[in-house]
């Protein structure tokens, strides 16, 4: 008899401890997102399509440069994102200090800052 009644008290406890442990995980979350609401800093996203200039509405790759341009790859080159417009670069297979290809996969930017 005195076993099973200490099997019942430790199952009990048991259960409060998880208890105290949700209402406090629970405390935690609620505070966090309260606070986040009320400190006013919402995100704004601008969404751009080509009729602003990109050259395509699928990207493959995004990178911002040294110089803080956002530069974006596409199935239909490169585009320059000032913060304003872009400017599109086209392959042009005469001009071999243009990009070699239409679809850029991944952007980089080496030491002296070219891509």
């Amino acid at each position: 008899m005195y076993l099973s009644k200490l099997t019942i008290l430790e199952y009990s406890s048991s259960k409060k401890m998880d208890l105290i442990k949700n209402i406090s995980l629970f405390t935690v979350i609620y505070l966090f997102i309260s606070l986040n609401i009320s400190s006013g800093q919402g995100i704004q996203f601008d969404h751009y399509a080509v009729r602003d200039g990109i050259s395509q509405s699928e990207i493959l790759c995004i990178f911002q440069d040294s110089e803080s341009y956002i530069w974006f790859g596409t199935q239909n080159g490169l585009n320059k994102f000032d913060g304003y417009s872009f400017k599109n670069y086209f392959f042009d297979p005469s001009d071999t200090s243009m990009i070699s290809n239409s679809w850029i996969f991944d952007i980089a930017e080496d030491d002296n800052g070219f891509l």
